[in-house]
């Protein structure tokens, strides 16, 4: 089975335009980020401090970014037109795609392993197939709907845990290279 492995570097932003009367713009801060590795001999290993993010089928990376500060205050959901993430393509060793995850419960980056990594929630999006050309470029992912959860409608809301990167799963879309 092939899956995708990129260092994603420069980690991400997310930019939020709002629907108001006057256009308005916000760029969220990235407060964490990590990744963990699901092979035996590093379950309980963490590469919080590491300034590359592998996404592999030998684990997943996390990214989490304080939203509300940004925004004006009172921002719910339904003002949010447009939220995405942008992230960085450092290296393909293998093509692939990419499924965006909301995390269901906290984590922080100088503590989470293999062995204690959230649980992943609701598919948020998945890439277009990123191939060997994509390195040194960067991708979109649109977050829209993940962001307005976070902010819901100013009562109830998602908790923001951040999003989980993971390998698709390879599919009938997913094309592939035969030697």
């Amino acid at each position: 089975m092939s899956y995708l492995k990129s260092f994603i570097i420069a980690v991400g932003i997310i930019f939020i335009s709002l629907l108001s009367s006057s256009v308005a713009f916000a760029q969220a801060a990235l407060v964490d980020d990590a990744h963990v590795n699901n092979s035996p001999k590093a379950l309980d290993t963490n590469y919080g401090t590491s300034p590359n993010i592998p996404i592999s089928p030998s684990g997943n990376a996390y990214v989490k970014f304080k939203i509300a500060s940004t925004l004006p205050a009172n921002t719910t959901g339904s003002d949010v037109a447009k939220a995405t993430l942008k992230l960085y393509i450092g290296g393909v060793s293998t093509p692939g795609k990419i499924d965006l995850f909301l995390v269901t419960s906290a984590w922080d980056e100088t503590t989470i392993t293999a062995a204690n990594a959230p649980a992943t929630g609701d598919l948020v999006a998945t890439t277009a197939q990123i191939d060997a050309d994509k390195k040194g470029k960067f991708i979109v992912l649109d977050v829209t709907s993940a962001v307005q959860q976070w902010l819901g409608d100013g009562t109830n809301n998602t908790p923001n845990y951040g999003l989980a990167l993971a390998p698709h799963p390879l599919d009938a879309n997913t094309p592939t290279l035969v030697s």
